[in-house]
C-alpha cells in the first residue's frame, strides 16, 4: 500500500474457479495455468465463503472448492508465461481472473503482453474481470497498445480508495496500481456505471466484468462468446 503496509492477496476464488466450473460444464475443459515465474497460483483463500446465494442462484462455495481440488496439481505447477507459444497456436482464449494479486506484476509481464497482442491480432477471446484488466497494460510493453478505444469494465479506483475505511485494504493503493486510471491513460474507455456492481461488457474480442459480484454473468458472457466462435 502507499503507506508501506502489505495486504496478503492473490486471485479471488469466485473470479477464477467459478468461470472454470462453468467453462468445463460447457465443454471447454482443457486449461493451462500460467504465472510469470512458474510458481504456484496464489488464491485468496478467505474469499471462498463469499460464494453466497443471490440473484436467483444458490450458494456455490462447494463448487469452488471442488473445482480447486480438480485443478490443484496444475495450479501448483503452472507454466511460465515465457513458455507459452507466442502464436497461441491451439489456444481458444486467454482468461485472467481478478483479486488484488494481479496488481503485483501482471502489468509488468512482457511475455504476457506479447500474448495479448497476438490474441488481439487473431481475434482470440480475452476474458478478464475485477482487477484482472491490469494485465492489459502489459500489451504496451514492447509493442503498440492494441486496445486503444476499447470499452472495458474494471474494479473502480474510487472503491479501492474507500476500502481502508471499511477495513478491507490496510491503506490506499499506490498511484501506479490504480487500474482504472492507468487503462484510461492508455486510451481505453470505461463503461458506465463505474461502480462496484455485477455488470459485464464485451467489446470485440475483449470480455470484462467489474467485480466478483458479476462472476456468474461474466461466466455466461464468456461461454456464449466462445460457443459462438467455436460452435463447430
Amino acid at each position: 500500500m502507499a503507506n508501506g503496509l502489505f495486504f496478503n492477496s492473490g486471485v479471488h476464488t469466485s473470479e477464477l474457479l467459478l468461470p472454470l466450473y462453468h467453462l468445463a460444464r460447457a465443454g471447454f475443459d482443457q486449461f493451462e495455468f500460467v504465472t510469470r515465474d512458474g510458481l504456484p497460483v496464489a488464491l485468496e483463500e478467505w474469499t471462498f465463503p463469499l460464494a453466497t446465494a443471490g440473484d436467483g442462484f444458490p450458494a456455490f462455495e462447494d463448487k469452488l472448492r471442488a473445482t480447486a481440488a480438480t485443478h490443484r496439481e496444475a495450479m501448483n505447477s503452472p507454466k511460465r508465461s515465457s513458455e507459452i507459444p507466442k502464436d497461441l497456436s491451439g489456444y481458444l482464449g486467454i482468461f485472467i481472473p481478478g483479486g488484488h494479486g494481479p496488481l503485483v506484476e501482471f502489468h509488468l509481464d512482457s511475455d504476457l503482453g506479447a500474448l495479448l497482442r497476438q490474441a488481439h491480432a487473431s481475434e482470440l477471446p480475452i476474458m478478464t474481470l475485477c482487477h484482472g484488466p491490469t494485465s492489459l497494460r502489459a500489451a504496451a510493453l514492447g509493442g503498440e497498445f492494441p486496445f486503444v478505444g476499447y470499452k472495458t469494465k474494471v474494479f473502480p479506483d474510487a472503491t479501492d480508495d474507500q476500502s481502508p475505511m471499511f477495513g478491507y485494504l490496510p491503506g490506499t493503493l499506490k498511484p501506479e496500481d490504480h487500474v482504472e486510471a492507468a487503462l484510461m491513460d492508455l486510451g481505453m474507455e470505461g463503461v458506465a456505471p463505474i461502480d462496484m456492481d455485477d455488470t459485464v461488457y464485451q467489446d470485440r474480442e475483449l470480455i470484462t466484468g467489474n467485480t466478483n459480484l458479476g462472476a456468474q454473468k461474466f461466466s455466461e458472457l464468456a461461454i456464449t462468446s466462445l460457443l459462438a466462435k467455436y460452435q463447430h
